[in-house]
């Protein structure tokens, strides 16, 4: 799990499992995790706060990453300040 600041450059607030963050763009992450899942057949599951936001995975995640996009209702990508993300599954 973890919770980060993905304004500016992000910044991880708390985690277990996770060795960084990677910024893609503008609001686009990849969590790493440390230590890797035994596939990419885990659940995972994000949420961000601002007015009217969704998080979404952006692409299939792997093993060892977990991709992630913040937008706003009309679709625009948009870095928030508040980002959760929980990968349940078995390494």
């Amino acid at each position: 799990w973890i919770l980060f600041d993905g304004t500016g450059t992000p910044s991880i607030t708390a985690s277990y499992n996770v060795t960084s963050i990677t910024d893609n763009a503008t609001g686009k992450w990849t969590v790493n995790w440390d230590t890797d899942f035994s596939s990419a057949s885990y659940a995972g599951i994000a949420m961000s706060n601002g007015s009217m936001t969704r998080a979404i995975t952006a692409s299939l995640p792997t093993a060892g990453t977990f991709p992630l996009n913040v937008m706003n209702t009309s679709g625009v990508d948009i870095d928030v300040s508040w980002i959760s993300v929980i990968a349940f599954g078995d390494q």
